[in-house]
């Protein structure tokens, strides 16, 4: 036990490590010391972490509790170093006894499921000023502990956590009294295992790393009374925690971080009073929800651009923020509500915005949106936004959908918008200003304009307010054109075929009509929420793989090629073999960096060969051969497209010439290749509601999976002469390789726009002029070769221009891929490097060769052979 004792030590001290601010691990390792076996203090000798006395008060007997068996002690704490709050403090099981006492305080156990410190047994009054102490607490369910007076929390200025009070186990305590926190590191109450915390009195700040209320996991805070002060955070809720501040609840945070935090996938619920002053945030979480029933109230004086981002209520990483009460901005360089990509922000209550009047808007403006490149944000139907004098409504790149109420007023000279957001009016949504002027360069009609889908036409009338606000009005969606005549905006659907070049887009315009089908709707609400071209293009990529599958043709002829140069640089490179029977063994690697061009996407590719062969003479300058090699091939695609596994059998027979250093060499293969694919569709996309009354961002991720097959049939041949000086040596070369692939259906499983794609068939020739320099070191037949090689490089291709395909569950129409791409010029410049028997026998080499095309490539292998 003492070296488990040491081990969760080291643990819980590597956790506070790297999450000082909070100490979670050292608050963990306190309270497993308190509630070790469910009975008693641990016994406090040697090296013991807590000198806490192994006196149990004894008081008249009581009927001991039937307890049950909990589960056994936590172990290392969870990512971010939150502690394990899913398993109790205790170990084992415990037998109850008149003894056993399940409330603590200081350091002494006492029975009894109901206690107050007002009252005997226990002695009012409690000071702590020990690092990692807990001053009284509650370890069973069933248990509560009542403080009714004064509870300070007072310890040295070290990364240490003292806690006035703390549930376990499903324990329950209750602060009626006062709880001041002086230490450092202090927190009031500490929730965790299932405990319920309760502050009904005041918890008192005085130190800026302080916390009032701190919820670990599945348990849950409440805040009834007054947590106050110049303290970090008013309450924490880490994990899937909840916190409740009550209607009668009020925090009060003056030069810290935040009224409450979430950190994790909890829930805080404001229905009560939140006022900040110089503080950074008055609810904050990242992945988690935070709600605002009650009123935020953020005050503050001139801020640094830093802090431009605090706010009112914000979210990260994914978080959800929703207004539906009051928050007021009072203060300058602060937002009502900011948030990032993949946030949810949505106002149904009021956002108040009265600062001082800014003395630059960058440093010290203050919003009512506050959003991110990407962020979208909500004004509901019920929403309402008062700009006031010095308000501004939007700042940031993302965008805002306003169903509800803005107002500015006319003594408002600010912009509108601030730093490029786009601000999206959607029906029933207003701008009451009195200003006769335009307050917005652009204003965007939202989609709850037009309706729902396979509406070819919309007409709506627009509010005065509108059509003066703005000097220019369009359509947020890219399918829709708005044309205004006075106040009537009519929305003209545009033609999938005019959106794009592409056949895919005669492909939509036949499938656009109303079949009831939800992924067919789903299909358009994504395509249709584009902004603009480019996202447009972006979807249709995603869905129907136009860059993926295109490039499948062009891996499989990478391999075939990576294949082939491995057979010309064996057999041309060592004259010798024309003398006598001889066999070929060897292995060879090459990793590929190749860049996207026209509709091909871009790959990473790693391949290994391996490979045998015979040579047989014919004459003295002439020999024939075959050598069969395997191939594994193994593809990433770049952007994360997918990636794909496949493996190429090939057999090649060739006859190879040599004479005067004069190298001539032809050859056909046959091959087959067979492996599995995975494509990945990921994005984002708006979508509303039903009722066209609010948006949210859908994250879309899925991966299809799919097999590959392919035969292929072809030839090549290279032509060289060699010059020799001293053993330096020039060879000017041309080589051709010319290939047919019939690549075989795919049928695509596991998502929901999964297709099913016809046969391609493709005759891909290249045509290489260049050469090879270098130098050769030899001693007798060992040696070492260095070359520096180079060629001009052009492709001439015959593949099907369109690749037919059906998604599967959106009906029988077929639709086409444009898979047609232009033939390519490149050069190559490289370096090889060769050691070993030379002629023949065992021999190493490596090379690097650099593309110079639309965008640069480059290949990097190795390999090793041995020719007998």
């Amino acid at each position: 036990m003492k070296k488990f004792n040491l081990l969760l030590l080291a643990l819980t001290l590597q956790t506070s490590n790297t999450f000082a601010q909070e100490q979670s691990g050292l608050i963990f390792w306190s309270d497993y010391n308190y509630f070790k076996d469910n009975t008693r203090p641990m016994s406090q000798i040697d090296n013991s972490y807590f000198k806490l006395s192994t006196k149990v008060i004894t008081l008249p007997p009581v009927t001991p509790p039937k307890i049950p068996v909990l589960p056994p002690n936590p172990s290392s704490p969870k990512h971010d170093n939150t502690p394990d709050i899913d398993n109790p403090t205790s170990s084992g099981s415990a037998t109850a006894s008149p003894k056993n006492g399940y409330i603590f305080y200081n350091k002494l156990y006492y029975p009894g499921k109901n206690l107050y410190t007002d009252k005997l047994p226990l002695k009012g009054d409690l000071t702590i000023t020990t690092n990692n102490a807990v001053g009284m607490g509650s370890i069973l369910s069933g248990y509560t502990l009542y403080n009714k007076n004064t509870l300070t929390v007072n310890n040295n200025p070290g990364n240490t956590t003292t806690t006035g009070m703390q549930a376990s186990g499903g324990g329950t305590v209750i602060n009626e009294g006062n709880i001041n926190i002086n230490g450092l590191y202090g927190n009031g109450i500490n929730v965790i295992s299932d405990g319920l915390g309760i502050n009904n009195g005041k918890i008192n700040l005085n130190s800026y790393y302080a916390t009032g209320l701190e919820v670990y996991g599945k348990t849950k805070g409440i805040n009834n009374g007054i947590i106050s002060g110049n303290g970090y955070e008013g309450a924490q809720i880490f994990g899937e925690g909840e916190f409740t501040n009550s209607t009668t609840g009020i925090i009060d945070i003056t030069h810290g971080n935040v009224g409450i935090c979430v950190d994790g996938k909890g829930l805080a619920i404001n229905d009560g009073v939140i006022k900040t002053y110089n503080t950074n945030f008055g609810m904050f979480s990242s992945y988690g929800t935070i709600i605002n029933n009650g009123t935020i109230t953020m005050n503050d004086t001139a801020k640094n651009p830093n802090n431009v981002a605090s706010s009112g209520m914000g979210v990260s990483e994914g978080g959800k923020a929703i207004n539906n009460g009051t928050i007021n901005i009072t203060g300058r360089s602060y937002s009502g509500m900011s948030g990032g990509k993949n946030t949810v922000l949505k106002n149904f209550g009021l956002i108040n915005i009265n600062p001082p009047a800014p003395k630059d808007i960058y440093v010290d403006g203050s919003y009512a949106f506050q959003l991110s490149h990407s962020a979208v944000g909500t004004n509901g139907p019920s929403g309402v936004v008062n700009l006031n004098k010095n308000g501004i409504l939007l700042n940031g790149k993302g965008t805002l959908h306003n169903w509800g109420k803005i107002i500015k007023p006319t003594t408002n000279t600010l912009p509108l918008i601030y730093d490029g957001g786009n601000l999206v009016m959607e029906k029933g949504g207003s701008i009451v200003t009195n200003t006769s002027t335009p307050t917005i360069k652009t204003m965007y009609l939202g989609k709850s304009y037009i309706g729902n889908n396979y509406n070819l036409i919309s007409k709506v009338t627009l509010n005065d307010t509108l059509t003066k606000s703005a000097k220019e009005i369009k359509s947020n969606l890219y399918g829709y054109k708005l044309i205004l005549h006075g106040n009537e905006a009519v929305f003209s659907k545009l033609s999938f075929s005019l959106l794009t070049d592409d056949p895919l887009g005669n492909y939509l315009q036949d499938i656009y009509y109303d079949s009831k089908n939800t992924s067919k709707d789903r299909l358009f609400d994504i395509i249709l929420s584009s902004k603009n071209g480019n996202s447009f293009q972006n979807y249709l990529n995603e869905i129907f793989g136009r860059e993926y599958f295109p490039s499948l043709i062009y891996q499989t002829r990478d391999a075939i090629e990576f294949g082939n140069n491995n057979i010309l640089s064996h057999l041309t490179e060592t004259p010798k073999i024309l003398s006598k029977e001889r066999y070929i063994f060897g292995y060879s690697f090459e990793k590929v960096n190749k860049s996207g061009y026209d509709n091909i996407a871009g790959y990473n590719q790693e391949l290994n060969s391996l490979f045998i062969g015979k040579n047989y003479p014919l004459l003295s300058s002439l020999s024939s051969g075959w050598i069969f090699n395997y191939t594994r091939l193994n593809d990433k695609f770049k952007d994360d497209y997918g990636k794909r596994e496949d493996n190429l059998f090939q057999g090649t027979g060739y006859l190879n010439y040599n004479k005067n250093n004069f190298n001539g060499l032809g050859a056909l293969f046959l091959g087959y290749s067979r492996g599995d694919l995975d494509r990945n569709i990921q994005f984002d996309y708006s979508q509303y509601n039903d009722t066209l009354t609010s948006i949210k961002t859908v994250n879309f991720n899925e991966t299809l999976n799919s097999k590959i097959k392919t035969f292929y049939v072809g030839g090549m041949g290279k032509i060289s002469k060699l010059f020799n000086w001293n053993s330096f040596y020039l060879e000017p070369i041309g080589k051709f390789q010319s290939m047919g692939l019939f690549q075989r259906d795919i049928n695509e499983h596991n998502g929901t726009y999964n297709l099913e794609l016809d046969k391609l068939n493709g005759f891909l020739n290249t045509f290489y002029v260049g050469g090879e320099m270098g130098k050769d070191f030899a001693v007798k037949n060992y040696g070492i070769k260095l070359s520096l090689v180079g060629y001009l490089k052009q492709d001439l291709n015959d593949i099907d221009k369109n690749m037919k395909f059906k998604v599967q569950t959106l009906g029988n129409e077929t639709g086409a891929i444009n898979i047609d791409n232009k033939n390519r010029f490149s050069q190559e410049i490289g370096i090889n490097v060769k050691v070993g028997e030379l002629q023949t026998g065992l021999s190493i080499y490596t090379s690097y060769l650099y593309e110079f095309s639309k965008d640069n490539s480059w290949k990097i292998g190795a390999g090793i052979s041995y020719i007998l």
